[in-house]
């Protein structure tokens, strides 16, 4: 018997980035550091929907992404695979400077056909 699960972890998968892209908005490294002091420093933090998103690959998983960012108010900007299939890493970048054109990028582990190189 030959099956296939395609698609069957987006779901999840995307929960788990968007719990990451909060954490990190939020800063939550930092929270729980003054947590752990007993300290609270109040500081402004903007709506994550005031934040763009842009999801590199809409296969299934990055489809879920956006989705939920989407859902979050962010602004979504998506690319799908034109020509040849490049192996890329996962990465979540913060860029810096004020000529950004994202808050959050997001690209796959492996080439959307699923071999791993």
């Amino acid at each position: 018997m030959v099956t296939n699960a395609r698609g069957v972890h987006g779901d999840s998968i995307a929960d788990f980035v968007m719990t990451g892209i909060g954490m990190m908005h939020w800063d939550f490294p930092r929270f729980m550091q003054e947590q752990s002091r007993k300290e609270w420093h109040t500081r402004p933090v903007p709506p994550i929907s005031q934040k763009t998103l842009g999801v590199v690959g809409l296969g299934s998983i990055g489809a879920a992404i956006a989705r939920r960012g989407k859902g979050a108010g962010m602004t979504v900007l998506g690319t799908k695979r034109t020509g040849s299939a490049i192996a890329m890493q996962c990465i979540h970048v913060k860029p810096k400077g004020p000529n950004r054109t994202v808050d959050w990028q997001i690209t796959p582990l492996f080439p959307p056909n699923g071999d791993a190189q």
